[in-house]
């Protein structure tokens, strides 16, 4: 489909005011000069393979990420495949199951499978505007309505290949895209900040409970105990109100409350039967490898109510200390061998509470939990700014393309 002048009235909401030119249309498939996608069969995997076998969940944030669960292939292998076939400017796309992911090839050493496809954009384009075009809510609201398929979705390469694209000036392209990269590399610093203090709060905290790391005006020996001598675990709780705020195990990740459940009693889940007060700590007895555990503070006259899939915790020694002992991997490790089940396996309340512990004075604990919780905070003010910079970049792929 060749590329057209548009009617002048369709312009973005928001444009920078050295620019007022007339924008041309035209499809993805004329930008590029190869889309493509993953191989549709299974690669011969190589533990020592210097090749990646990427798929789109590898797609995070305009990076290719590699995992610890990242399968390997040899070079031979790579190259019989679709390894050739990205130039140095491809843009990649994740096309299956998971929709959407956006990232630029940066010569890894990689493959694609089939929930990945490749953009190769011809040299006289601009492939970051191509890039941040494909994160617009335009392009993303038409992927979405061209999604196939039932329970795994999927999105062709020939819905890619019609993409609609609004072009401005190759002048104007350059200033978009400087501008909105500059936005991706400080929220990529935020991140590295955020990783490096999530770091440092888990190499303490491991230091200080193996008590490799003490507080020098501390040295008497630590209680050898288990955790029910120490913690009431699911103590029987206050009657449900009529109407409260619900703790499911979607609620809570990495220590923090990312979303609300308002209920009425009436409307509630049967697992609705744990009654907070102020300092309680939940700990995620299924699939509890996730650690998604939870140091609750009152905030509100609410009632608040936690799924009986956590464990919820009471203690007369510091809260916070606890919930930090909770984290570590000494204790991780005990709890994964008393769990039961292979698709969601669980821990009991009584296996988790017959776990071994070891603790301190309650005044050690305390200066403990006050280090590790400033750290954290630090952490919690570091995700609010990166959460601005994120809201700023939506609005403006929403504001900057058509």
């Amino acid at each position: 489909m060749a590329t057209k002048r548009m009617n002048g009235s369709k312009v973005p909401n928001l444009r920078f005011p050295e620019f007022d030119g007339l924008l041309m249309e035209t499809s993805l498939e004329n930008l590029c000069d190869r889309i493509g996608d993953g191989i549709h069969s299974t690669p011969m995997y190589n533990e020592f393979g210097d090749y990646y076998f990427v798929n789109g969940n590898n797609l995070i944030d305009g990076r290719i990420v590699i995992t610890e669960s990242t399968k390997k292939i040899t070079k031979e292998e790579a190259l019989k495949h679709n390894t050739k076939s990205l130039n140095e400017n491809a843009i990649l796309l994740s096309i299956n199951g998971t929709i959407g992911n956006i990232a630029l090839f940066r010569d890894e050493f990689i493959m694609l499978g089939k929930s990945a496809c490749f953009l190769n954009p011809k040299p006289t384009v601009n492939r970051l505007f191509i890039f941040h075009s494909l994160r617009s809510k335009r392009i993303v609201n038409y992927y979405l309505s061209e999604l196939t398929g039932t329970t795994i979705k999927n999105l062709s390469l020939k819905s890619i290949r019609a993409t609609r694209f609004v072009l401005p000036s190759i002048n104007e392209q350059k200033k978009i895209t400087s501008f909105l990269s500059l936005i991706d590399e400080r929220i990529e610093t935020q991140n590295k900040i955020i990783e490096q203090l999530e770091t440092l709060i888990k190499t303490i905290s491991e230091s200080l409970f193996s008590k490799e790391l003490r507080f020098p005006e501390f040295n008497d020996e630590w209680k050898e105990t288990k955790l029910k001598n120490e913690c009431i675990i699911n103590p029987k709780t206050a009657a449900l109100k009529s109407e409260f705020i619900y703790i499911d195990l979607e609620a809570v990740v990495n220590g923090a409350l990312v979303k609300k459940n308002n209920v009425k009693k009436s409307e509630a889940p049967s697992r609705a039967q744990r009654v907070l007060d102020d300092y309680d700590i939940l700990f995620q007895c299924v699939r509890p490898y996730q650690q998604n555990n939870l140091l609750y503070r009152k905030v509100d006259d609410k009632q608040w109510v936690a799924s009986t899939g956590y464990a919820q915790l009471k203690t007369q020694h510091s809260p916070s200390f606890f919930y930090y002992l909770l984290g570590i991997k000494a204790f991780n490790n005990e709890v994964v061998i008393r769990c039961t089940g292979t698709s969601y396996p669980a821990i009991s309340s009584g296996d988790l509470g017959e776990i071994p512990i070891s603790i301190c004075s309650l005044k050690e604990q305390e200066k403990i939990a006050t280090l590790l919780s400033l750290i954290n905070n630090k952490v919690t003010v570091e995700k609010k700014s990166l959460l601005e910079y994120e809201i700023q970049r939506k609005y403006l792929l929403q504001s900057l393309f058509i």
